[in-house]
């Protein structure tokens, strides 16, 4: 059984379409801790809002409309 595609929305704080997969981490944040927050979530490459989830993400889109 196939998983159905969940594509996420444009950012709901700043409307930027670049995202990328994981938590936001600066450069002095260790490898492994840095590794472990790109496991989950979704964040904007411009703004940096940060969304746990695709789901979650798409939801504040949903809110913001």
């Amino acid at each position: 059984m196939k998983k159905k595609t969940v594509l996420a929305h444009p950012c709901p704080k700043c409307g930027n379409s670049f995202l990328a997969h994981g938590k936001p981490c600066g450069c002095a944040t260790p490898r492994i801790l840095a590794w472990l927050g790109s496991l989950h979530g979704v964040v904007c490459v411009s703004c940096g809002h940060y969304a746990p989830t695709v789901k979650a993400w798409n939801k504040e889109w949903e809110k913001k409309k």
